[in-house]
């Protein structure tokens, strides 16, 4: 259902229709698979074809809503978004401390996007190794 979604919201294979792109990606997350919910809210995000229609803020809310939920149950993309959300300021008040814990949890979980952007701690090569 989540990649059937994404053809539908990318136009992939078919023409883009982000109204059943919404309910198949609804509908998976309902059966809590929880990246289904992340990209659901990237749909609110970037979409006024969603039942809250050309309301952005609703939208934001909304989909700042699904990342927390997905972000609370441990799933690394949800974790990413939420994490962007304060990045950004998206839904809530920008804050680079909550995202750094996220982007830090999102890497640990496994998302590539979130360890790309976790700074790397600095080797200075000769130097013992600290404790």
């Amino acid at each position: 259902m989540d990649q059937l979604a994404n053809c539908y919201h990318k136009g992939i294979g078919l023409p883009p229709n982000d109204k059943e792109a919404l309910k198949l990606y609804a509908k998976a997350a309902q059966m809590n698979y929880l990246d289904s919910a992340g990209n659901l809210g990237v749909l609110y995000l970037t979409s006024d074809q969603t039942d809250l229609g050309r309301d952005l803020a609703a939208r934001t809310q909304k989909a700042l809503s699904l990342f927390r939920d997905g972000a609370k149950q441990n799933n690394a993309f949800c974790m990413y978004l939420y994490a962007r959300c304060y990045e950004l300021g998206s839904g809530v008040a920008a804050n680079a401390t909550e995202a750094e814990d996220w982007y830090r949890r999102a890497a640990e979980a496994g998302n590539r996007p979130a360890e790309e952007w976790c700074p790397r701690p600095t080797v200075v090569l000769g130097a013992p190794p600290t404790p």
